[in-house]
């Protein structure tokens, strides 16, 4: 295992923090030593880790949160608060899964992804910020998105499910100008793939959200929650801005980039290249 900062007497919050990632960042939080309030609506799964990690001698608790409830995850902010003091650590790591042609998503479906991926990682941070801002202590925030908001996905029927990631990414990197200068700092995570439990929630919550299975071998490189959750909390505990699960996936975002950075080039020069590699 990686080196251990010290976190005994730092409180964390994971919202979506039951399986996958978020159970993986609460098991990194905890071998530190942190105090960790896991918020799920899946509350078996998330009670079920809690006790887990309880009967070793750690300090989770539990709560049954949907991230769509803004006055639910007021009401569990404030009771976080009220028994743990000032947060150091927000994980809002909830979200579902949709994976459907383009064109047979409804605006239903765009509704239903949008609401919780989107609105609700906006509403995690919105109950939390208050206390966070007023608190003396320092605290950093970190957001999942997703690697495939940074490069081509590699399959189809992902554009309800990249749309609704790069929102967060973009909402995160506008929100960091209104956090400046203040005690509250931003990580957004760019997972690759991860073994989760992802997909067979987000069907047993919205059954057509999935209507294409992944190929065999389409998807390379996965890691299990609990080294995708270790990666992520040392480098949150770095202060890093942006964070990967998979370092691996840099060629790829890198020919991406390059590919952005020609809209920069005067038309003639970009046509040359092309011309040129014909």
């Amino acid at each position: 295992m990686s080196a251990l900062p010290d976190l005994t007497g730092q409180s964390a919050v994971v919202v979506g923090g039951a399986s996958g990632i978020g159970a993986g960042v609460v098991r990194a939080l905890v071998a530190r030593g942190a105090g960790v309030d896991i918020a799920d609506r899946d509350f078996d799964g998330a009670q079920l880790l809690a006790e887990s990690l309880n009967a070793a001698g750690a300090g989770v608790t539990a709560a049954r949160v949907d991230i769509t409830d803004s006055d639910g995850l007021e009401a569990f902010a404030r009771n976080v608060r009220a028994r743990r003091g000032d947060i150091g650590l927000l994980f809002a790591n909830a979200g579902a899964l949709s994976l459907k042609p383009f064109a047979k998503a409804t605006a239903r479906d765009w509704h239903w992804l949008l609401d919780i991926n989107v609105v609700g990682t906006a509403n995690t941070i919105r109950a939390f910020l208050p206390g966070l801002l007023g608190q003396a202590s320092t605290s950093r925030i970190a957001i999942t998105s997703s690697i495939s908001v940074l490069r081509s996905p590699n399959m189809t029927g992902q554009s309800l499910y990249v749309a609704s990631k790069a929102a967060q990414f973009g909402m995160c990197t506008a929100l960091e100008a209104e956090l400046a200068d203040t005690n509250v700092t931003l990580s957004i995570i760019f997972p690759g793939p991860v073994k989760t439990s992802l997909g067979p929630k987000s069907i047993a919550a919205r059954p057509e959200s999935i209507e294409l299975s992944v190929p065999v071998g389409a998807v390379h490189g996965m890691i299990s929650g609990e080294e995708a959750g270790e990666r992520i909390v040392l480098e949150v505990l770095a202060g890093r801005r942006f964070i990967t699960t998979h370092p691996g996936e840099k060629a790829r975002v890198e020919r991406r980039l390059v590919e952005i950075m020609k809209a920069f080039e005067p038309l003639a020069e970009a046509v040359s290249e092309v011309e040129g590699s014909v």
